[in-house]
């Protein structure tokens, strides 16, 4: 199916109150569609009933196991919109709770939580019986709704431009999570901004003016340093962005959009760990 039969699919999702919040008749939806092949398609999937949806979006199989979808970070309740969670999970189970689904175990045990990262697969709502096999990624209009955003996960790291993908249709449309302040992405070069951020991930973006470095470390200052916001990398990680192409110098003058946690200690820093932490902003 192709562009066209991306955007009805969205469509019908709004059209059933089922996932998405929002859109406009001249929205531009990321593509649901999983590719015909390799590791983000339906190959390798195993037929699945889903039984229930958990509060933190995991799900919970009839035959007793429990799955997290890889590469989502649930949303959270804010002062404004203090059922974001709530309303999130509501919707998912609208559209699954007691389906049969498409499943793609990417661990053959689970985590230390008791949960299998997975990929999952599933008819839009009200889908017709003709339109078998043209399953869409759950991970994917979860994020294009605005009832997630993508984290930086290994176990998502083969599908990252997809996710990340239906994750910028949400929070250019400004739908679910993106319409609450709460969640707005952090600019570097406001100090005021990180007076009193979010808890759990947080976005930032802006651009880094200089490199530092130390024994262990390399400092990217996107202003005065203990004062400004800056990324952390410590030299093994600078090891896993050459792996990825990335040079550490190279990304002074560059416009960064980064994602993790905040550590206020030494003024507002973020630790980059991982390559998929990072994307360049045009």
């Amino acid at each position: 199916m192709g562009r066209h039969g991306a955007d009805d699919t969205r469509k019908t999702l709004v059209a059933a109150g089922a996932v998405l919040l929002a859109a406009t008749p001249t929205a531009q939806a990321a593509s649901l569609l999983p590719p015909a092949s390799g590791p983000c398609s339906l190959e390798s999937t195993a037929r699945a009933t889903i039984a229930r949806i958990e509060p933190n979006l995991d799900i919970a199989l009839a035959d007793g196991r429990t799955i997290t979808l890889a590469g989502l970070d649930p949303p959270q309740g804010t002062p404004e919109h203090p059922r974001l969670a709530a309303d999130a999970r509501e919707k998912l189970a609208a559209w699954l709770d007691g389906r049969e689904v498409a499943v793609r175990a990417l661990a053959e045990k689970p985590n230390r939580f008791g949960r299998i990262p997975a990929r999952l697969f599933a008819a839009a709502p009200n889908a017709r019986p003709d339109t078998a096999g043209a399953e869409i990624g759950v991970a994917e209009a979860l994020l294009d709704a605005g009832f997630a955003r993508y984290r930086p996960d290994a176990a998502a790291h083969a599908c990252r431009e997809s996710l990340l993908a239906a994750e910028a249709e949400a929070r250019t449309a400004k739908i679910g999570l993106w319409a609450d302040p709460a969640y707005a992405i952090l600019p570097a070069g406001d100090r005021t901004a990180f007076a009193a951020p979010a808890a759990g991930m947080v976005l930032v973006e802006g651009t880094p003016a200089s490199l530092g470095e130390t024994a262990a470390r390399f400092y990217l200052n996107f202003g005065r340093a203990r004062a400004d916001f800056a990324i952390t990398l410590p030299k093994r990680g600078a090891n896993a962005l050459e792996k990825a192409g990335i040079k550490v110098q190279d990304l002074v003058g560059k416009r960064l959009r980064v994602r993790g946690l905040l550590d206020a200690t030494f003024g507002p820093q973020m630790e980059l760990t991982d390559p998929d932490q990072l994307e360049f902003v045009d």
